[in-house]
């Protein structure tokens, strides 16, 4: 005898929403994790960009340097007073002695010792190497005039690039009005110049801190 009770209707299979909640999660966790490391990236970038920034900013003086031009006379007996033309004596010459006497003859109306000792100041300690360099290259030079360009020294470099009131190391200048005056003199007759500084490749090591940087 057949039932007439009525059949239940078949269940419909719904798929589990737990995997597609973890698969979520995972997702969301990729992007968070992908998203810091952008972060870190462009934090880092920024962070070096403002580091490069305040060394360019603060050392970019030490990239360029402060020389003057002077008319020399290669005296010979200054740089070779025994005649021989040989190397070493050619090395050993006076030519610091030389860029004096070129300056001397800039300002004939300095006299006084202790006044041309201030002006001699003017000069780095490395300012004879320029002429030197030119004699061992072609001693023909010795007797005549030539036009070289030289560093001057560490105060009135840093005066030129604009602490006026300092020396290198922060302290006072020891430049005296009349100095300032002279280099002044200079400027205006288009003999003080700004370059890049090719010592502060080749004498990286020197003591004198206008060849140093």
């Amino acid at each position: 005898m057949s039932s007439n009770a009525p059949r239940g209707r078949p269940s419909v299979c719904t798929p589990p929403t737990r995997p597609k909640k973890r698969l979520k999660r995972r997702y969301g966790s990729e992007w968070r994790f992908r998203a810091y490391g952008l972060s870190a990236i462009l934090i880092s970038i920024i962070a070096l960009a403002v580091l490069l920034w305040s060394i360019i900013g603060q050392g970019y003086t030490a990239f360029t340097a402060t020389t003057m031009t002077l008319t020399v006379t290669v005296d010979p007996a200054l740089v070779d007073p025994g005649g021989k033309r040989s190397p070493d004596d050619l090395r050993a010459g006076d030519y610091q002695g030389v860029a004096r006497a070129a300056l001397r003859t800039s300002f004939p109306d300095v006299k006084d010792r202790n006044e041309l000792r201030a002006l001699y100041t003017l000069l780095s300690n490395g300012a004879g190497d320029e002429i030197r360099d030119q004699v061992m290259a072609n001693p023909a030079i010795i007797g005549q005039q030539i036009t070289v360009r030289i560093p001057v020294a560490s105060d009135y470099d840093m005066y030129a690039k604009g602490f006026a009131g300092k020396t290198p190391k922060g302290g006072e200048s020891r430049l005296s009005p009349q100095q300032i005056a002279w280099f002044e003199t200079l400027k205006a007759d288009g003999k003080i110049h700004r370059s890049f500084n090719v010592w502060f490749l080749s004498s990286g090591d020197s003591r004198q801190p206008e060849l140093a940087g």
